[in-house]
């Protein structure tokens, strides 16, 4: 992932990102769904890759008296990110790190929360942080991720047709919905892939919360 994004594509992130994740508002809605917890508890809850701030502000809306430290490699990012989320300062923290560097996190929290994170990481970095988040969950502390994954290249040819027209109809150039298939094309982690490293982690009640075409919310819990 490239910390100094160009800023112009930052800026224009939230215009876009609509157009190109085939139900990304409901997929971040899922996302806060499967969070276990009472409204008002106060809770502890980190989120990896939190860009612009979108899951981040309705994690903090939905939950006003949780704690939330969001991480992201991109200063411009977290910049638009603030600008959102100036209204809950004192319990939304945003950090600029590179998450493959850091050898532990600063809270022990009672959820690991990611979007559009995971298949941004090296495969060989990703269960490196899994284990990372594990260690820092408590105990009955749940871990979310929704993401892109593989189908198969069988699938993948099926689903990428599907949301090509879904991108099209969204306004997306043609030239940008190509682009966009093709930089997803080479990856090769399917949810399988990733329960079986989160299982020999040591997380339990692994489970799809939500799918459409190649994006996934999935999740599993610290017992």
């Amino acid at each position: 992932m490239n910390k100094y994004l160009i800023y112009d594509f930052v800026k224009d992130y939230d215009k876009t990102i609509d157009g190109l994740v085939p139900k990304y508002r409901e997929m971040l809605e899922n996302i806060v769904s499967a969070l276990p917890f009472k409204k008002n508890e106060k809770i502890n809850i980190v989120e990896l890759g939190c860009g612009t701030g979108n899951l981040t502000l309705k994690i903090a809306e939905n939950f006003p008296n949780a704690t939330i430290i969001g991480y992201d490699i991109s200063p411009y990012m977290l910049e638009e990110a603030q600008k959102k989320l100036d209204a809950f300062k004192g319990r939304v923290i945003l950090e600029e790190a590179d998450l493959t560097l850091i050898n532990k996190f600063k809270v022990k929290a009672d959820a690991f929360v990611s979007s559009l994170f995971f298949h941004e990481i090296s495969e060989k970095e990703r269960p490196k942080i899994l284990k990372k988040i594990y260690s820092s969950l408590q105990e009955k502390g749940i871990c979310i991720n929704g993401d892109y994954v593989s189908l198969g290249n069988h699938k993948n040819k099926i689903t990428f047709k599907e949301w090509f027209n879904w991108m099209i109809n969204q306004g997306i150039s043609q030239k940008d919905a190509v682009a966009e298939l093709e930089m997803h094309r080479l990856e090769r982690f399917k949810i399988s892939d990733y329960f079986k490293i989160m299982r020999n982690i040591g997380f339990k009640k692994l489970k799809v919360r939500w799918n459409y075409l190649n994006y996934f919310v999935y999740q599993g819990e610290k017992l």
